[in-house]
């Protein structure tokens, strides 16, 4: 157990230092026209609080704040199946002080099967992948199945 433990400390020490590299190199002068942020900055999460999202946009917060010298405040809005979270983003103003901390069923696969008031071509700009999130398939272990192809044979 120590191992994966190990792992993920380790893996969240690399992200928190990533992440203070790009917000150093973020401030420079020469790369942007006006300092941001010039007030504290929202993460919206389309989930309930507790979930992956959710903790990955607040172990990420703090860092950013600190970085940046403005509080970056984590809101959950899971209503919808998290298209209201998106509108708000998309509704929000073009300044970068409003982010969403999504997944493609929000920004992708709810618009293509539902009616949204937000266009996710046009309304919103895909800035860095944070991290990934592995799925397993999984069967009760009394099925002789080990594999993908031994379980559908």
């Amino acid at each position: 157990m120590a191992k994966p433990f190990n792992a993920i400390v380790h893996a969240r020490s690399v992200l928190v230092a990533a992440l203070t590299v790009l917000a150093m190199v973020g401030l420079s002068q020469s790369a942007r026209s006006q300092i941001w942020p010039q007030k504290p900055v929202k993460i919206l999460i389309p989930f309930a609080p507790g979930g992956n999202s959710d903790g990955i946009a607040r172990l990420i917060a703090q860092p950013l704040g600190d970085a940046f010298g403005q509080q970056f405040v984590v809101e959950n809005r899971p209503a919808a199946g998290g298209a209201l979270a998106v509108e708000a983003v998309a509704r929000s103003s073009a300044d970068g002080h409003m982010l969403l901390m999504g997944s493609p069923s929000q920004i992708v696969i709810i618009p293509l099967t539902t009616k949204t008031a937000y266009d996710p071509v046009k309304d919103l700009a895909p800035i860095s992948v944070i991290g990934t999130n592995p799925y397993v398939l999984v069967v009760h272990a009394s099925i002789p199945a080990r594999t993908l192809a031994e379980f559908v044979d």
